[in-house]
């Protein structure tokens, strides 16, 4: 009976990853394919509509910006429920690829530490959409808002716990502003949400962002 109850809930685990895929696949190649030719043709209006009226330019462009708003998030969403994309490698792949054009325009240069040791290390669905929300706010934060020049990206697992850090050399975080603000106190709630911690220390040196949360054994490294 033991052997069956395993065998059946290995049947299930194999099917929802199958959906996942299947989902991942069918939701990048229709939605996203549109999403992609809207903000194109919205492009490709605004550009001819400058020489008509300048009002109507501007309409166009934003909805154009809004559509590629719209693809980053498909395309974020797309990642979310790919199953072949789960470890904490793919995830700072992922973080940096997000934003590798403004990194190069900025001249800011972004370093990972120790992911190698951790690239078996998987995170559950959970995790991975709470934790790809946080620090890509936190890393948006540092690059448009900080004047830094450098960014690290840390991992490390110590027992069951996983200490995730992304730090900068820039000016320091003002909550004053709302942008930075509400952000911050959103990060703490997806912290919170997979019953994480996340602690922030900001200077005029720099910001330390570092979230610590327990890993389920089934999700530890698989050596």
């Amino acid at each position: 009976i033991i052997g069956f109850v395993i065998w059946l809930r290995f049947k299930q685990i194999l099917a929802i990853e199958k959906l996942k895929a299947g989902l991942a696949a069918d939701l990048h190649d229709n939605i996203g394919s549109g999403l992609t030719e809207i903000s194109i043709l919205s492009e490709l209006s605004a550009n001819s509509a400058k020489t008509f009226s300048k009002d109507v330019a501007n309409q166009i462009e934003e909805i154009s910006e809004k559509a590629r708003q719209l693809v980053d998030n498909m395309s974020d969403i797309v990642w979310f429920i790919n199953p072949s994309r789960d470890t904490i490698f793919d995830f700072a792949v992922r973080l940096k690829d997000s934003y590798a054009d403004l990194l190069h325009q900025l001249g800011i240069h972004f370093k990972t530490v120790n992911l190698d040791k951790l690239k078996s290390l998987k995170l559950p669905l959970n995790y991975k959409q709470n934790l790809y929300l946080i620090f890509k706010e936190a890393l948006n934060n540092a690059i448009k808002h900080s004047n830094c020049k450098r960014i690290e990206f840390r991992a490390e697992m110590r027992e069951n716990k996983l200490f995730l850090c992304l730090s900068d050399d820039g000016d320091g975080i003002d909550e004053e502003k709302d942008h930075q603000g509400n952000g911050l106190i959103n990060m703490k709630k997806r912290a919170e949400e997979i019953g994480g911690n996340l602690m922030i220390d900001s200077g005029d040196k720099g910001t330390r962002i570092e979230f610590i949360g327990i890993i389920k054994k089934s999700f530890k490294l698989n050596n």
